[in-house]
């Protein structure tokens, strides 16, 4: 450039506007923000009551529960007399004997609980002199298991008997422990199974009485 020549205006500072009442003074080059609105204020609850998470919680109580009913059962008439069945849809089948040595029914295995005892091999049928016999008489209701045995000694043999003490006890029971009370011999003893003959009156008694009967007559004793 020359010297003659002009030289370019200075810029100078311009002095700043007094602040107006309200206003913020500018910091530096920083925009000015908007100011937020305040929130609205939330309601306080208060907290809710927490629930017992122990495992010793006591639980709540169950509903009373009603007395049990009793229940009474009235025979208004004798039960209807059933004749006595000895015959098997099925020929018969000894299975165990004094010939063999088997002391057992094929159909109903000999369990012996845990003790000093043992099981002797030929059942009643080990001591000389007695022979045993069990078919299928139809006396269950279900199945074709024996349900039916004899056992017999070739002489009168002392016997003895154990009883239940059940004030409720079976025609079979009744007629037993009546001839044990004018006897201590037999010769015979019928053995059955799924059916008890149990309150079954008169009727019912006369069944065991019938079958002792048909025993003797078998074995050409004297019945008791």
């Amino acid at each position: 450039t020359s010297p003659n020549s002009p030289s370019p205006p200075s810029r100078q500072r311009q002095p700043a506007a007094p602040p107006t009442p309200g206003s913020q003074p500018p910091t530096g080059h920083a925009a000015k923000r908007t100011p937020r609105p305040a929130p609205l204020a939330t309601p306080v609850l208060p907290p809710a009551p927490r629930r017992a998470t122990s495992r010793h919680a006591t639980p709540p109580l169950a509903p009373a529960m009603p007395p049990p009913s009793l229940l009474l059962f009235h025979c208004r008439a004798p039960l209807p007399h059933r004749p006595l069945r000895m015959s098997s849809p099925s020929p018969s089948r000894v299975v165990c004997s004094a010939s063999t040595a088997e002391g057992y029914i094929s159909a109903a295995p000999i369990l012996l609980p845990d003790g000093p005892w043992k099981q002797v091999e030929g059942g009643v049928t080990a001591a000389k002199g007695f022979k045993a016999a069990g078919i299928y008489g139809g006396l269950r209701a279900k199945g074709q298991k024996p349900d039916l045995a004899l056992v017999a000694c070739d002489v009168d043999a002392t016997v003895a008997g154990s009883f239940t003490t059940n004030v409720v006890a079976a025609a079979p029971v009744l007629y037993c422990k009546r001839v044990l009370s004018s006897s201590k011999t037999a010769r015979a003893v019928l053995i059955n199974a799924g059916q008890a003959n149990a309150a079954t009156g008169d009727a019912g008694y006369q069944d065991a009485v019938d079958s002792a009967e048909a025993v003797a007559k078998a074995f050409e004793c004297e019945h008791k």
